[in-house]
């Protein structure tokens, strides 16, 4: 079943609330809008998808995979930004973060070998900023676990965590 993409502004934004869960859901960072023209920008295998209009109220066009996701989201199809690698200013981080706290997870403290996401402390779609200060890194699992929680939640999760990871029990 193919999808038809939203033309008007009005109608995709209708959907937004639902669309941003579903992106969250399978791995995406939903980002604040770049510019007036972008009505949604998240992240995407491939990068950063974007969805831009124009002065008619109009979506303009889908770039960077928007319109992959989008279709997947309306026909119920698989779409997952797992498949992103690290690469450029990801990879960047991941090293300065590494080098500032070495190489343990910061949830459950066990070493993180290939399995290394960045964790927004304050997350991204609560307004915070993507900033080394405010970014850590998980295994992906931690990563998943915590979710959207506070910072003071996030922390009280990494202690719990790494209590359950020291006496070898699932936290």
């Amino acid at each position: 079943m193919s999808a038809i993409l939203p033309t008007g502004v009005d109608a995709f934004r209708k959907r937004l609330p639902k669309f941003k869960d579903f992106l969250e859901a399978r791995g995406a960072e939903v980002l604040a809008p770049s510019n007036a023209f972008e009505v949604a920008r998240f992240t995407t295998p491939q990068g950063v998808g974007v969805i831009y209009r124009n002065g008619k109220g109009q979506i303009s066009s889908w770039q960077g995979g928007a319109d992959e996701a989008f279709a997947a989201f309306q026909t119920g199809g698989s779409w997952s930004v797992s498949a992103r690698k690290a690469k450029g200013k990801v990879r960047h981080q991941i090293n300065a973060l590494l080098s500032r706290d070495g190489d343990g997870c910061f949830f459950c403290g066990l070493p993180l070998g290939d399995d290394v996401t960045v964790e927004h402390l304050v997350p991204a779609v609560h307004g915070g900023p993507n900033h080394i200060s405010n970014l850590v890194l998980a295994h992906a699992a931690c990563n998943q676990a915590v979710g959207h929680l506070s910072v003071a939640e996030k922390v009280l999760a990494r202690d719990r965590m790494t209590a359950a990871a020291k006496e070898g029990v699932p936290a």
